[in-house]
């Protein structure tokens, strides 16, 4: 990944979890300071910039439950337009590319089992793969045994039906955006971040930024939860208002039946149920 792409991708609005996000960032601070500590870490050459191929090995499958034809897509890691040499180290996700694999299934499908395993990733490419699942003429199940939140819940919001196992974790309707700087008195970097929903960050430090680079940046994540959150509610078909009152934060399942997940199910209860 080119600097200038890796600084152009840490400046972009987020919908992922704050744990995972700090992880990142360390590595990226790491990209930008020290090369050679982070191509060890990596294992990978400065001048493998990019992988040859956009797409991840995705695991998936296609069987008969029942009487229909049932499609199985897994959709885990961070969630990225595009991956590159950050792939190995984060088990980052392509959106781009499981657009072509999810038309592709769903074209020859009675029904299309999404199941999620991730924290959320960056804004660019999520509304617009949400958009292509909300019109798939295709039965879409978001399953999730694990973590559906964030970004990866604004993919499941898209769904006909989001199902998810009693311990699984869902939501985090919001959005930041985190600044590295500088300081020029002793070198050292800090991480600013700017956030929208009043849980996104808990436990963040605060740190202090100018006017009006707040008043940009805040501005910019507040646009990007308004709009998660009224695809959310398109998806949902749901009142706005229902998403913005859970302030990003993030839930059991078994908590939020009936507005953040529809079913409360394990995945062979799921294949059960769908067989009956």
């Amino acid at each position: 990944m080119s600097l200038p792409n890796l600084i152009n991708m840490v400046n972009q609005p987020w919908v992922m979890e704050k744990a995972p996000l700090e992880s990142l960032l360390n590595v990226f601070d790491m990209k930008l300071s020290n090369a050679v500590e982070y191509e060890a870490l990596v294992g990978m050459t400065q001048s493998n910039l990019f992988s040859k191929n956009n797409s991840s090995r995705w695991e998936q499958d296609t069987a008969l439950v029942g009487n229909k034809k049932v499609s199985y897509l897994k959709i885990d890691g961070t969630l990225v337009p595009r991956t590159g040499s950050m792939s190995p180290y984060c088990g980052m996700t392509p959106v781009i590319g499981a657009t072509a694999i999810i038309k592709e299934l769903a074209m020859t499908s009675d029904q299309l089992i999404l199941h999620f395993d991730s924290p959320g990733g960056v804004v660019t490419a999520i509304p617009e793969l949400a958009s292509v699942i909300r019109e798939l003429d295709v039965e879409t199940i978001a399953f999730t045994d694990t973590m559906m939140c964030s970004g990866a819940y604004w993919l499941a919001s898209a769904c006909n039906q989001i199902v998810a196992s009693p311990s699984a974790l869902v939501g985090s309707i919001g959005a930041y955006i985190a600044i590295t700087k500088e300081n020029t008195v002793d070198s050292k970097s800090k991480t600013h971040i700017f956030h929208a929903g009043n849980q996104k960050i808990y436990g963040s430090p605060s740190l202090e930024l100018t006017d009006a680079e707040s008043a940009h940046f805040q501005a910019s994540v507040d646009a990007t939860r308004a709009w998660f959150v009224a695809d959310v509610a398109l998806g949902r078909k749901q009142d706005a208002s229902v998403f913005e009152k859970t302030e990003a934060g993030v839930f059991k399942a078994k908590d939020v039946k009936g507005t953040l997940v529809d079913h409360i199910m394990t995945f062979d209860e799921m294949i059960e149920d769908l067989n009956s």
